[in-house]
This record gives structure tokens, sequence and C-alpha cells, in this order.
């Protein structure tokens, strides 16, 4: 799939209009429609804005080898507090957990609150029971 598609089929699964993307991104209706046409593309800083607008990777965006998009990037902060608070190896875990997971969301069909409550559910819920067996 190409940028400008994969573009506006996140732009739409995140329920955002052109204008609202135009105002993250700090440009003009007319390039967010240029950049869904195929026209142009965002120059590298705008992209990863565009990126985060649209919970996605630059590198998602930039390949048009892949199909599916990275929705869920996890937060290096929390991943952090989980390996001081649990160590490495539950982090480890933790992280796999996490991407394994990711797979189930690529498709956008679930609504974003949704996810992060089950993100925050499962990793809640793993972090005790390795805590448990401690």
């Amino acid at each position: 799939m190409k940028f400008s598609e994969k573009m506006k089929k996140l732009r739409l699964d995140n329920r955002m209009t052109r204008a609202q993307l135009s105002k993250i991104l700090g440009v003009s209706t007319k390039s967010i429609q240029m950049y869904e046409e195929g026209v142009n593309r965002p120059r590298a800083k705008r992209m990863q804005l565009l990126a985060e607008a649209l919970n996605t990777t630059v590198d998602f965006l930039e390949d048009d080898t892949l199909d599916r998009p990275q929705t869920h990037i996890l937060d290096e902060h929390y991943l952090n507090e989980i390996k001081v608070k649990y160590g490495s190896n539950t982090a480890e875990r933790i992280e796999r957990l996490y991407y394994s997971f990711s797979v189930l969301f690529s498709g956008n069909t679930i609504p974003e609150d949704e996810k992060n409550a089950l993100f925050s559910i499962l990793t809640k819920t793993y972090s005790n029971l390795c805590t448990n067996k401690s």
C-alpha cells in the first residue's frame, strides 16, 4: 500500500478530518489533500508528527511493503519503570507480550480507549503474576 493510501486510511480510521490533521501538523488543508493524493510527502519533522497523530510509525508510513500499521508503540518510560520495579526479565516479557498483542489491533477496529484499557489490564495482570512467582 502506498503512503498516500495509508495516510488517508489511518486518518479516517482515527476519525480525523483533514482540517484537524492540518492543525496538528501546522500545514494547510490543501497540503493534507496533496499528501493523500500522492502529489507530495511531508518532510522528516512533519512525517514524525503525522505518525504520532495517526498512532503509527514513520517506518509504516514510508515503507510501501508494510500492510499492517504499528499502531501501538511501547512507551520506553513505562518499560523503564517496569525494569526498575520488576527487573529486566519481566520487562522483556512484557515487551514481547505487548508486541504480540499489537497484531490484534493493527486494523484499527477497536476504539483507542478500549485498546489502552486492555493493555493496562494485561500489563498489570502479567506483572502481578511475575511478582507472585518470585
